[in-house]
């Protein structure tokens, strides 16, 4: 299990109904062990197939995994994320990372947007911590 504290960043833009709202665009987090930072966790939206579900975790020993959302629950409070539960869809390096099968978010705090948007193509950031899991298949 690492720590996770960043920022949830939303942009606003037309939803199915041409009206503005905030949508979940990425989150820029640093993964934290024993209070030091371990590597982070972002969005893929560089990766071949733009979706804001699949999401990347880096290790600082090399290792990663990309995986998309396949369950989420309410968080704790109304201000709080979604806990997650991803499935991972490819995976790079012999380090922490290796052989994970799953990762869970859970234990969220803050990230969660309050308020309309305005103009298509502002963004604002939400500060949020979590915990991830990673689960291996045994």
């Amino acid at each position: 299990m690492l720590h996770a504290e960043g920022a949830q960043i939303y942009e606003c833009q037309p939803d199915a109904a041409k009206q503005l709202v905030w949508q979940p665009r990425e989150p820029a987090a640093a993964l934290i062990d024993g209070g030091n930072s371990v590597g982070r966790h972002y969005a893929a939206l560089h990766w071949e197939t733009v979706d804001a579900s699949t999401l990347l975790w880096e290790h600082k020993d090399g290792s990663s995994v990309k995986a998309k959302i396949v369950a989420r629950v309410a968080g704790r409070s109304a201000d709080d994320l979604p806990w997650l539960k991803f499935k991972v869809m490819a995976q790079t390096g012999n380090g922490l990372f290796y052989g994970v099968t799953h990762v869970q978010r859970i234990n969220t705090q803050g990230g969660l947007i309050r308020g309309p948007c305005d103009q298509a193509g502002t963004y604002r950031n939400v500060p949020y911590s979590a915990d991830y899991v990673f689960w291996r298949a045994e």
